[in-house]
């Protein structure tokens, strides 16, 4: 029978023979900081897309605390006015106002994702530097689209060379 109380026990006896440098206990993996991101990276689209749906799931529970269920996919398709509660009442006004004010919101983002999208397809169009080059040479592999290229890229192979399979080797800046 599994408990917490043998679980904390081998978390301690492998902490114990990790400082005891023996073989066995922990494994040291050295990541890169994350504030430390290398520029032109997908950071930036991926907090966009977070807030996205951050919009999304808050417009969706304001609707279900009115007893509503409707997808929110696209803002600019969205429409509170002619939603109605299950006793056939008009939707309040202060759920309809603040739905609107996140709808705003969320049709804000979805123009910075596209802008961003549309920055990435220009780059590489004519890609400039080695990295670009790798993403498009991805992307020719015909499964990995050009999201999935860019990150593989940028934030994996744009900045680690490996020794060995085993372990990256250590960064610069640590």
């Amino acid at each position: 029978m599994k408990t917490d109380r043998l679980d904390g026990e081998r978390l301690l006896e492998k902490l114990k023979r990790h400082y005891r440098v023996e073989r066995g206990g922990w494994s040291v993996v050295r990541c890169r900081a994350w504030k430390k991101k290398t520029p032109g990276t997908c950071i930036g689209s991926w907090n966009v897309s977070k807030e996205r749906l951050a919009h999304r799931v808050r417009m969706h529970s304001l609707l279900v605390t009115q007893g509503l269920k409707l997808k929110v996919k696209r803002a600019p398709g969205l429409c509170f006015d002619g939603l109605t509660l299950c006793d056939a009442r008009a939707l309040p006004e202060q759920p309809k106002a603040e739905l609107e004010r996140e709808r705003q919101r969320l049709v804000l983002v979805e123009r910075q994702i596209e802008e961003l999208e549309a920055n990435r397809r220009e780059r590489l169009k004519s890609p400039r530097t080695e990295a670009e080059h790798r993403v498009v040479h991805l992307m020719r592999l015909g499964a990995i689209g050009p999201a999935s290229a860019w990150l593989l890229v940028m934030e994996f192979f744009g900045w680690r060379a490996f020794r060995n399979r085993r372990e990256p080797p250590p960064s610069p800046d640590w």
